[in-house]
């Protein structure tokens, strides 16, 4: 039974930190509960979970843009694209 629960645990870590939640990772070696309610939750835009699960759906996508808008503008400059930040430069 310990071996189970320890095994879960390890997934919900690695499930954080592949969605690029890490705060989220570190919390939850306090509250373990957090891992399972992340690991829920959509992953931010520019994260490994979301380059290779979101990129046949739109919605997702524009759902996690839309709930992590600094992600996503760290994601578009990773690629070349153009920032927002543009015209404050």
């Amino acid at each position: 039974m310990e071996l189970l629960i320890i095994a879960s645990w390890i997934a919900g870590f690695i499930v954080c930190i592949m969605k690029g939640k890490y705060g989220m990772a570190a919390l939850g070696f306090l509250f373990p509960l957090v891992w399972y309610i992340s690991a829920i939750r959509l992953a931010k835009p520019g994260s490994n979970w979301a380059k290779s699960n979101y990129r046949t759906d739109e919605r997702k996508q524009a759902i996690s843009a839309a709930r992590f808008p600094e992600a996503q503008w760290k994601a578009d400059y990773k690629q070349g694209g153009k920032s927002d930040l543009s015209d404050v430069i």
